[in-house]
């Protein structure tokens, strides 16, 4: 039977968020349009249905206790319309790596065990991140609060022809206000194409494991 959470490069106490971001990422990579590898769309189809699975509590909780039963239909149909049998992630990461030369492969795994020493660094400022983004957000509430303040006042300057009632007093303060408005929206997706590199890091770095259950 597949094991739907390496397929999906998590373990069993994953959450929902981190299955669906999971998912999100291997689609990206696997989806037969961009993917050209000879069984992309086997590997894209067993990606889909560990998502369906692990998604629903009901469904999760089923897999996670299975009965004691037999599995018939294990087996899939390849495009051609021929039978194989699903291949695991770790199995699809190792068939990936032998295809390359002996140099290549030398340098894939050094480069692999290059980036474990910064995986800690990477994940310290992921959660810098997230705490700048958190406070960012409350400063940008203040700064889009003040602009459109900025922008009564100015419209009320205006109509009384009081000083300060200025088109360009106003249109800065509905700068200020769309600054505010927009920049932790700008910040939160910084912060998603970051964790998403670090995500993907990780994930290349502990394919070293599956590879070298089966050495060069």
């Amino acid at each position: 039977m597949v094991n739907y959470y390496e397929v999906l490069g998590l373990d069993e106490h994953a959450t929902q968020e981190q299955i669906k971001t999971a998912y999100r990422t291997l689609v990206k990579k696997y989806h037969p349009d961009v993917n050209n590898a000879s069984n992309a769309a086997t590997f894209f189809r067993m990606i889909q249905e560990a998502y369906e699975t692990l998604s629903d509590p009901q469904k999760r909780e089923e897999y996670d206790n299975p009965r004691q039963e037999t599995h018939e239909n294990d087996a899939v149909y390849s495009d051609d319309g021929s039978v194989s049998i699903p291949v695991t992630y770790q199995e699809y990461v190792r068939l990936k790596f032998m295809q390359h030369s002996l140099p290549v492969k030398i340098i894939v795994i050094i480069m692999r065990i290059l980036i474990f020493p910064c995986l800690p660094i990477f994940s310290l400022f992921t959660w810098l991140f997230e705490v700048s983004v958190r406070i960012s957000t409350v400063i940008a509430w203040i700064i889009s609060a003040s602009g459109i303040l900025g922008v009564g006042f100015s419209i009320v300057c205006l109509i009384n022809k009081q000083p300060g009632g200025d088109w360009l007093t106003l249109l800065m303060s509905l700068l200020v206000a769309a600054f505010g408005h927009y920049f932790p929206i700008f910040i939160a997706w910084l912060l998603e194409k970051f964790k998403y590199l670090y995500y993907k890091l990780k994930e290349y770095a502990f394919q070293l494991k599956y590879i070298l259950r089966r050495t060069i």
